[in-house]
């Protein structure tokens, strides 16, 4: 798996597109009905066709009752940055993401988004990393790496295959649900045939938004963001 963790994303300014008004005329703020829920798309209140601010092959599709944000180039896209925005405190929070790929699958939900409390070392944020043959974690741009050689909370990933998980299918839609905590980050993975798997990883402690980063042509019908009540903490 030689792509799932980087250490320094590499985007061309040309290809590196953030929608954030769109995507904020997409979404709605669900403080007052739902107290638990931060964050939310809301996909359903924009019209099939071109997303204004995007490029032509980000649009919103439609199936049936179901509309979702298709994005179908090979461009670099930051999806939800304004769920990151003045989210430097937030802790204990969950981020969920509902999405399909075609033939090759690089996603990057991401986690501690320039956020506090950085004591063992100083970084930008976490990259939760999703490809179809594995799952991993990377802390992006560590400021000095030299003390944290070897450190798991660096860098560390697994392969399906070494722990008895299915690759992830192209073509269905696939659930990951990340729980971030100040020493930990939890990836639960479910497959549309109702098979899951959830593996932690220890991570420098810290706290910040999320959103998400997109390599491959996917289909997004879902993103989120809930306070969790209570700490996420290291299973035993």
């Amino acid at each position: 798996m030689t792509h799932l963790l980087p250490t320094r994303l590499q985007i061309s300014p040309a290809r590196h597109r953030y929608f954030a008004m769109a995507v904020l005329a997409a979404c709605s703020i669900c403080r007052a009905a739902q107290p638990d829920i931060l964050w939310k798309s809301d996909f359903s209140a924009l019209s099939p066709g071109p997303i204004e601010g995007a490029g032509p092959s980000t649009v919103i599709a439609e199936e049936g009752t179901l509309r979702f944000l298709s994005k179908q180039d090979l461009a670099t896209e930051v999806l939800f940055s304004e769920a990151s925005k003045n989210a430097t405190g937030l802790i204990d929070y969950r981020s969920q993401v509902r999405f399909r790929y075609q033939d090759n699958c690089r996603v990057f939900i991401v986690a501690k988004d320039r956020g506090l409390g950085r004591d063992a070392a100083e970084y930008l944020w976490y990259y939760v990393g999703i490809e179809k043959d594995g799952v991993g974690i990377s802390c992006h741009h560590l400021k000095d790496r030299e003390p944290f050689k070897g450190d798991p909370r660096v860098a560390t990933s697994i392969k399906f295959k070494d722990v008895g998980f299915s690759n992830l299918n192209p073509d269905t839609w696939i659930t990951v649900a990340v729980d971030v905590g100040d020493k930990v980050i939890k990836a639960r993975i479910t497959q549309e045939n109702g098979e899951n798997g959830e593996w932690q990883f220890p991570v420098f402690s810290g706290t910040g938004g999320s959103r998400l980063v997109a390599y491959s042509p996917i289909d997004v019908s879902e993103f989120f963001i809930e306070q969790l009540p209570h700490p996420v903490t290291a299973s035993q």
